[in-house]
């Protein structure tokens, strides 16, 4: 069997509604507990990343590798995705909706799911939040051409963050100083 046809073939068809309902099936009896498990509410404002790694080895540093959202670009992002509302549905803006709709396929499954999840789940949505912000520059280059610098201001910030978050991206120890001070933006939500 090669070519398309072999998507009509009825041992295809079998297979692929097998897979589905194995998957279902071990979602739907998922029974587990996890310290950073996370809603779908909570992904869409950064609130609880993940913690894959701790260490402190008493010397005043701390060593950590967590998931989570440049916080510059989830709650840009999230604001971006308000206005992408307005433009789809006031302006009739088809880039806009196709953004919306996007981001929406990905995030509204995840709100009927009852079993464990974590933010990972919210990293497809990423690519429309960046979308969303992308659109957002257009609109405002369009009606304001100076706003050039705002843009370029945002885009320094996501930077900047991306660069005072890394030893939290890749485990690199800092002190606890400034995991405890800087990198805790949230107490008890960022575990960092």
């Amino acid at each position: 069997m090669s070519g398309a046809s072999v998507f009509f073939k009825p041992e295809y068809l079998r297979l692929v509604l097998d897979n589905q309902t194995f998957m279902f099936n071990y979602h739907s009896g998922v029974d587990a507990t996890h310290p950073y498990s996370s809603r779908w509410y909570q992904w869409i404002v950064d609130a609880r990343p993940i913690l894959y790694y701790l260490h402190s080895p008493g010397d005043g540093t701390k060593s950590a590798f967590g998931a989570f959202l440049n916080p510059a670009l989830c709650w840009g992002g999230l604001i971006a995705m308000l206005y992408m509302i307005t433009l789809a549905t006031v302006r009739r803006d088809k880039k806009a909706a196709f953004i919306l709709v996007g981001w929406l396929a990905q995030l509204v499954p995840w709100m009927f799911v009852q079993r464990i999840t974590f933010e990972y789940h919210y990293f497809p949505c990423v690519v429309f939040l960046v979308l969303a912000m992308c659109r957002v520059f257009s609109v405002s280059l369009i009606k304001e051409p100076e706003s050039l610098r705002r843009i370029c201001g945002y885009t320094a910030l996501c930077l900047l963050l991306f660069a005072m978050f890394y030893p939290v991206l890749t485990g690199v120890p800092v002190s606890n100083g400034y995991s405890n001070g800087f990198l805790r933006w949230i107490p008890n939500a960022w575990p960092f």
